[in-house]
């Protein structure tokens, strides 16, 4: 499974829970969060933005694909998120940094696996 079939996989997953996906690859000059969505809130307040990364693994040859975050990664990612929140006012309220982890075993249902808050 390629990673955009894996994105798009996730994209599914975050629309089944009623989030809105608000962009796709978004890159700047740091880097790319492969998705922005927006988390409604039960309690009626504005959306949460939530900037999701996502990995994704054709088997666990190499382990959970979600081991694949480091900290230097998770750093990185925490900035871009907070950069495009502060390029995006007004687009929900908070930020937070998901990631959705994807392994797709040949011949097998893909199995997902989505972490809030990382």
């Amino acid at each position: 499974m390629t990673g955009k079939r894996g994105e798009d996989l996730a994209a599914r997953h975050l629309r089944a829970l009623g989030w809105r996906i608000v962009e796709r690859n978004w890159r700047c000059s740091q880097g790319e969060l492969d998705i922005v969505a927006l988390e409604p809130r039960p309690d009626g307040a504005p959306a949460r933005v939530v900037a999701v990364e996502v990995k994704t693994r054709s088997g666990s040859g190499y382990g959970d694909p979600l081991e694949a975050i480091t900290v230097a990664k998770l750093r990185r990612l925490r900035g871009l998120a907070t950069r495009w929140y502060r390029e995006h006012p007004g687009v929900g309220q908070g930020l937070r940094l998901d990631a959705v982890g994807i392994v797709k075993p040949v011949g097998m249902a893909p199995m997902l696996t989505h972490v809030r808050g990382l």
